[in-house]
């Protein structure tokens, strides 16, 4: 992504992502996602209608919200992502925090 070209991101997201983005002069697109993450309908639009060649997300736990996106979700917007030939940023920043087990 260079200056001047858009990002897709989630919104809300992590306020430094953004303002790195806006530091490197990235347009940055916003696609709501709520604690299921985006639709992949809107990943998918978003893809189409910017030419965007990234999209940068936190499927688990999501700053602020902390939000998962279940598997179906993520599934389906890597699927969106390798169909446009972009490239998805996978902010994984609390990997470590997951409780695994019941």
């Amino acid at each position: 992504v260079g200056v001047g070209q858009p990002l897709l991101i989630e919104s809300p997201t992590y306020w430094g992502a953004m303002l790195a983005a806006a530091q490197a002069g990235v347009v940055l697109v916003p696609i709501p996602s709520g604690p299921h993450g985006p639709d992949p309908d809107d990943v998918e639009r978003a893809f189409a209608q910017t030419g965007a060649r990234a999209f940068y997300a936190q499927p688990t736990f999501a700053n602020p919200t902390g939000a998962q996106w279940p598997v179906a979700t993520g599934e389906a917007v890597l699927e969106t992502v390798r169909r446009h030939g972009a490239f998805l940023i996978e902010d994984d920043w609390a990997h470590d925090l997951g409780i695994d087990g019941d």
